[in-house]
């Protein structure tokens, strides 16, 4: 481990050879030290910016680093180790590190893409029984799970040509399948689950749309981005804002993520008895303990983000991204807690 600053650098040798070196840079109001990662090892180059906050004690949830790749200039920086500076690299490496979610490498690394609709941005995911339905922006696709068969099913959809599918909730009880275009849920159209088009009763969609009110009433911020919930709880992404559990019980939210741009919103959500999982517009994969809010979080890689989630009876996890990827739950989360899910917008 090799840190720089300014003109001073030290070096520090923890099992595997991992380097890193600490730069200044030119004053900015909000930025502090960063940390460029090399790529020994194995280890992706990766840059973090480090914020103010990193020099004081941090909210729980608040980042102060935020991970993107080093440029060339940078993994041309030379390494020199001078000794004096050990302590203050370590302290802020520590700080750092102890504020920031845990990073554990990319999500596509534990993903395999899928060889159906490769060059299409998928916008949402869902299972139904033994089908998976895959929305392309305006288009709708079926396959069953497990195999690699595609069935374009737009022509069964009540919508216009350019309407964009940006939903797909089940309704297991009822056996229905429900269908948002434009992210208006207002508008969603029933159909069967073998996609036939049929008059349902609204109380599947008005209770979405009470929880939807009940979250939004005493939330943190104006606009929810993506939710999951159960019985005991939601899991809440807001636009241009963080990411949060909601307890049933008492009604309160507790911060958990809060990203560093406001612009690496929460795009899809998904729940499982233990674990939350929330897609990011630019922040990666987060996968959330429940009972202790703590976070672990999947890069993006090339700035490949995860539009939409779902997942099966298996311990499948769908990954919506530019492709369809498809991984295990387990790969995700520590051994022995995969356990189903229940998806979410």
């Amino acid at each position: 481990m090799v840190g720089r600053i300014g003109g001073g650098s030290v070096e520090l040798h923890l099992g595997r050879l991992r380097e890193f070196h600490l730069e200044d840079r030119p004053p900015e109001p909000s930025l502090c030290p960063r940390l460029v990662f090399h790529p020994a090892a194995g280890m992706p180059p990766l840059r973090t910016t480090t914020l103010p906050s990193c020099w004081r004690a941090t909210e729980h949830g608040e980042r102060c680093c935020d991970f993107t790749y080093a440029s060339d200039r940078e993994m041309s920086l030379p390494f020199t180790r001078s000794k004096e500076t050990l302590a203050i690299s370590l302290l802020v490496c520590a700080c750092c590190f102890g504020a920031a979610p845990a990073n554990r490498g990319f999500w596509s690394d534990h993903a395999r893409p899928l060889p159906i609709l490769t060059n299409e941005t998928i916008t949402a995911l869902a299972r139904v029984e033994n089908t998976l339905y895959i929305a392309a922006g305006e288009k709708l696709f079926i396959t069953k799970l497990g195999g690699t068969g595609l069935t374009d099913v737009t022509a069964k959809l009540l919508k216009q040509p350019a309407d964009q599918v940006t939903r797909i909730l089940v309704d297991e009880a009822r056996q229905n399948t429900w269908i948002v275009t434009n992210d208006n849920l207002r508008l969603a159209e029933c159909y069967s689950f073998s996609l036939q088009a049929k008059h349902c009763e609204s109380t599947f969609i008005e209770n979405e749309l009470t929880m939807y009110e009940r979250l939004s009433s005493n939330a943190p911020a104006p606009s929810i981005a993506a939710m999951a919930y159960d019985d005991r709880g939601a899991i809440v992404g807001f636009f241009k804002d963080g990411v949060y559990l909601y307890s049933m019980s008492d009604g309160k939210y507790r911060l958990v993520f809060k990203p560093q741009s406001a612009y690496k919103w929460a795009t899809g959500a998904l729940l499982t008895p233990a674990f939350g999982f929330v897609a990011t517009r630019g922040d990666g994969l987060l996968v959330i303990d429940r009972a202790t809010g703590s976070v672990s979080r999947f890069l993006d890689k090339h700035g490949q983000y995860i539009r939409t989630l779902a997942v099966d009876d298996g311990g499948n996890l769908y990954i919506g991204a530019f492709g369809l990827y498809k991984a295990s739950l387990k790969d995700f989360m520590p051994a022995g807690t995969v356990q189903n899910g229940k998806v979410g917008g």
